[in-house]
């Protein structure tokens, strides 16, 4: 398909991919045996390739310049093709099955040392790319004699692989023993299972059954089949009789010697007199129609499906019903990007499910994943490009995608489902399809590959029928109706991972992809779609993206339904100025807060999808699963989780809720899906109570989740106060609730419910904080006085730190007496503002060091008076050093000043130039400013600029000499200090 080719050369080379931007030779010139040589070792070592890729395809992409990102520039026109015996495709790969014949042997000794692969080209931006699929290999291609390739020559016995090097990228290596060894062990592996695999003889007994039963005028003779295997002689022989004329339906097989089985109809006399002569083919002979025609002298020849198309059920597939290609431009599929699955590190969802579906034997894919991760997204981006593929190339083939909600009410009135036809059936009654296929019908159409089956979200039908939908039988159906040995069923089913895993137990080989939540890298590619790496719109995109951000194995990853709400509250902003957040109803959310409006979105998705509980009430179940049960719910522990719901109980309950997009469900145990989503949950636990009010009691888990998570610089309590509004009603009601603590510590004091009303008080700050009310030091001062009165009796701040830079949480204890605090781990204790009437009586103080350059304020005799200080001894000692050492500095430096004017016992007048070089000018200006110095214009000498000492602080001369000290230097200190 064209849009799998432009989807996969945009990826980067990997172990499964290499590109060559031209062809191993020129075109129109004989290839050396260098040159043959090079192409075989890059072949050989894709087909061996490495363990992780045996079971899938590999491509070697001719055309392509993988140092470009520009389509124009990246895709090269391959003119080799042109003008050269190399254009016949099959020509080509007859040549390259020689070369690998010939140079090649494998493990087992196959005749046919390997063949399972295709060359096809395709036009891309005007030029033409070659592209080589190669196909599993069932035995391990060892080089069987001397290659030169164009650098040397390798030697017999060597196994070509690729392998990544430092820097990741892929090339060609010779694989040691060991790692052959491994390669040898996956093949077996590999090998064992294919040939294990049932292969069902084909046979057209069911399509002339059903021609005959769709046009009565006719009527079966004694059919004959044939399978002499030694003459290559295999067919089948429909003789079908009317009044008008007669016709023998014969069926040949892609092995069938043509001319000999001609010639023993004829000898046995099996053919019809006058009867036309219809002959069946397998795909394989398409290419020789016209010799088929001739050699068994035919009236028509068809392919099984050509013939099952034409006249069995082509007027069935007019109906609208059937897919239109229209899924993208009815923007149901918007700003595709690839997903990647657990099944590959390097191949994303569409290049494994474009893979599956050119695969013959293949009949089932099932993708799977949580609710949002964009299954359905993936398949409607694949029907699209199937769609124009099939539209483009003439084919017969027609989509049909069966929404499992817009059946539901209408299956769910069968008394069992186990039967893709049951899925079809009420399609037509929902639709009022007027032309309805049969059972046989359906699973001829599907087996020929005339139609593809679409079921997405078959999870809705589990939860919605339970025990009625027969999933087992269901499976068996599909390999058993389904697969009549035309290797060409295809049916996708899209399933949550918890419905598909806990109903699934079978033994067939099953296709599946499980999707990928996106990396960053995904969603900036996403957003990129609609809006400019450089736009305000793009940042805001990813702004949101990674608020909402969740974590696995240290590393970001995004949910695509929710970039797309994102993607969507983007462009409302952008285009009507304002974004609708009202189209989810609950009591417990804040729609404006982005993390709560998305929770939100997602649990609103899961009502009409698993008719489930209203927002609230899910909100409720994972809240007390979050807080009862530490976010680990064993089976044995389900009905007790439920208990506190109001809801009926039952296990079709449960079981939407083990498929829920937040949810995982393994070992019989639901996990949220993410860690992120326990802690929402215990935030929403917090806020669901401050906000509703309906009761002061606090419960022991409360008690212990504030304080272990309310803290003044974390988002967990941002959260919460944004959910609450800070008005009156929440103050008094969380006042009420402090005043009650308060008097449980007035009776007996404990230090655990002294950390619960710091807890508190430190919500109230941050609401405080984000609210739009002054949140300036008058403002938190006087919500402590609202709560513990004027001298703040009993306040209690343990665990304070971090804030706004801007905004430090402080606050003004000038001039009160408080009595019975607590301060513990107070990062901003000494700068709260103090004064000489500030005093703390019976109070506590521990582990409170001050930031880096912050001085303490003055500590007076009755700053503490009657308080255990040992915890904050140390720094209060340290503090009357630094203020010791600071008073004899100034007290040496302010002498020093005096000094410089005193002259035989008397102060004289200096120089202001000379003295402010010798003194220490910060001592000196405050003097200045304190009228101790003055500037003194000498009268005699008016052009001289000196300093003095003022006539009042004269006697501080006599201490120069005599040590000591005097009033008068005493009140210069004081003010100094």
């Amino acid at each position: 398909m064209s849009q799998f080719i432009k989807n996969l050369i945009y990826e980067e080379e990997s172990l499964f991919l290499e590109y060559k931007s031209k062809w191993y030779w020129k075109e129109n010139e004989k290839p050396t045996s260098n040159e043959w040589g090079e192409f075989l070792k890059d072949f050989s070592a894709l087909v061996n390739c490495s363990e992780a890729y045996i079971e899938e395809s590999k491509y070697l992409i001719i055309g392509i310049d993988e140092n470009q990102k520009e389509i124009d520039k990246r895709v090269k026109d391959v003119k080799f093709l042109q003008d050269s015996k190399y254009s016949d495709l099959v020509f080509f790969k007859n040549e390259i099955v020689k070369k690998i014949n010939s140079f090649f042997r494998t493990d087992s000794g196959e005749e046919i040392v390997y063949n399972n692969f295709s060359i096809s080209t395709y036009i891309i931006d005007n030029k033409k790319v070659l592209v080589f699929e190669l196909l599993p290999t069932k035995n391990l291609l060892i080089l069987d004699k001397d290659l030169m390739d164009k650098n040397r020559t390798e030697k017999r016995n060597n196994v070509f692989i690729r392998e990544l090097k430092k820097v990741n990228d892929p090339q060609v290596a010779n694989a040691s023993p060991e790692t052959i060894g491994k390669l040898q062990s996956v093949i077996l592996t590999y090998k064992i299972k294919k040939n294990k695999e049932e292969k069902k003889d084909r046979s057209i007994e069911k399509t002339i059954n059903l021609f005959i039963q769709n046009n009565d005028i006719y009527e079966l003779e004694t059919p004959k089949k044939e399978k002499i295997w030694s003459e290559n002689i295999y067919f089948e022989l429909y003789p079908v009789k009317s009044a008008f004329h007669n016709i023998d339906f014969l069926y040949i097989y892609d092995r069938t010697s043509q001319q000999k089985t001609y010639n023993y109809l004829m000898r046995e006399g099996l053919l019809t007199d006058n009867a036309q002569k219809w002959i069946i083919i397998d795909n394989g002979l398409k290419k020789d129609i016209n010799g088929i025609l001739s050699k068994f002298k035919a009236d028509k020849v068809y392919s099984l499906d050509e013939f099952a198309y034409e006249h069995l059920y082509k007027k069935y597939f007019e109906d609208s019903v059937y897919h239109d290609g229209k899924f993208k431009t009815q923007d149901q599929v918007k700003n595709f990007v690839e997903p990647y699955t657990s099944k590959s590190n390097e191949k994303n969802a569409f290049l494994i499910l474009s893979e599956w579906y050119s695969q013959a034997s293949k009949p089932l894919m099932v993708i799977k994943g949580y609710g949002g991760i964009g299954k359905t997204t993936l398949v409607k981006y694949f029907l699209d490009d199937l769609f124009t593929h099939n539209r483009d190339n003439e084919l017969n083939s027609k989509i049909l995608f069966i929404d499992s909600k817009e059946i539901l009410d209408e299956i769910s009135k069968q008394n069992t489902v186990n039967n893709i036809y049951d899925f079809y059936d009420a399609l037509a009654k929902q639709k009022n399809i007027e032309k309805r296929l049969g059972k046989e019908l359906l699973e001829l159409s599907v087996d020929n590959g005339n139609l593809l089956i679409v079921l997405d979200g078959i999870d809705e039908v589990i939860a919605k029928l339970v025990s009625r939908f027969d999933i087992e039988n269901f499976i068996n159906t599909i390999y058993n109706n389904y697969s009549l040995g035309n290797e060409k069923t295809k049916i996708i089913i899209t399933c949550r991972d918890y419905f598909w895993n806990s109903n699934i137990a079978t033994g067939y080989e099953i296709d599946t992809l499980e999707l990928e939540a996106f990396t960053r890298e995904l969603a900036e590619e996403f957003f990129k779609k609609q809006f400019s790496e450089t736009s305000k719109e793009f940042e805001k995109c990813l702004k949101f993206a990674d608020e909402f951000a969740l974590s696995e194995q240290d590393k970001d990853i995004y949910i695509p339904y929710i970039l797309d709400v994102i993607m969507d509250i983007v462009k409302q902003q952008k285009e009507l100025g304002s974004v609708n957040r009202h189209d989810i109803q609950t009591d417990l959310l804040n729609a404006d807060i982005t993390n709560d409006y998305f929770i939100g979105r997602m649990c609103n998705r899961e009502i009409p999808k698993l008719e489930n509980l209203a927002i609230d009430l899910q909100l409720q179940v994972f809240i007390s699963m979050a807080i009862n049960f530490n976010g680990v719910v064993p089976d044995e522990s389900r009905k007790k989780l439920f208990k506190t719901i109001q809801t009926t109980f039952s296990e079709s309950l449960v079981k939407k809720f083990k498929g829920h997009p937040l949810i995982s469900y393994q070992n019989n145990t639901m996990t949220f899906r993410y860690d992120f989503f326990r802690e929402f949950f215990i935030n929403l636990y917090i806020s669901k109570f401050f906000t509703i009010r309906n009761s002061t009691v606090l419960e022991d888990d409360f008690k212990e989740i504030m304080i272990e998570y309310i803290k003044y610089d974390n988002s967990f309590t941002e959260y919460i106060s944004r959910r609450i509004k800070f008005d009156d009603e929440f103050q008094l009601f969380a006042i009420s609730i402090l005043e009650d603590l308060i008097a449980e510590i007035k009776e007996k004091e404990s230090i655990e419910t002294r950390r619960l009303i710091s807890s508190i008080l430190i919500l109230l700050l941050v609401s405080l904080r984000e609210s739009n009310q002054k949140n300036d030091i008058v403002a938190k001062t006087e919500l402590l006085v609202n709560i513990f009165g004027q001298n703040l009796e009993f306040l209690t701040l343990i665990n304070l730190f971090g804030a706004d830079k801007n905004n430090y949480p402080i606050f003004n204890f000038e001039g009160k007496t408080i009595k019975n605090a607590w301060f513990e781990n107070y990062e901003y204790f000494w700068e709260c503002k103090y004064d000489e009437y500030t005093s703390f009586e019976d109070s506590i103080f521990k582990y409170l060091e001050p930031r880096k350059q912050i001085s303490l304020p003055k500590i007076h005799d009755n700053l503490f008076k009657d308080c255990d200080i040992s915890g904050i001894e140390k720094v209060i000692q340290n503090e009357k050093n630094k203020h010791e050492t600071k008073t004899k500095q100034i007290n040496k430096n302010l002498l020093k000043i005096f000094r410089h004017f005193e002259q035989s016992g008397t102060f004289k007048e200096k120089k202001i130039d000379d003295t402010r070089k010798k003194c220490d000018t910060v001592i000196l200006d405050k003097l200045i400013n304190n009228n101790v110095i003055e500037a003194y214009k000498n009268p005699s000498r008016p052009t001289l600029k000196q300093y003095r000492v003022l006539d009042e602080y004269h006697n501080i001369v006599k201490i120069l000499s005599q040590e000591g000290t005097c009033l008068e230097f005493e009140k210069v200190l004081k003010f100094l200090e």
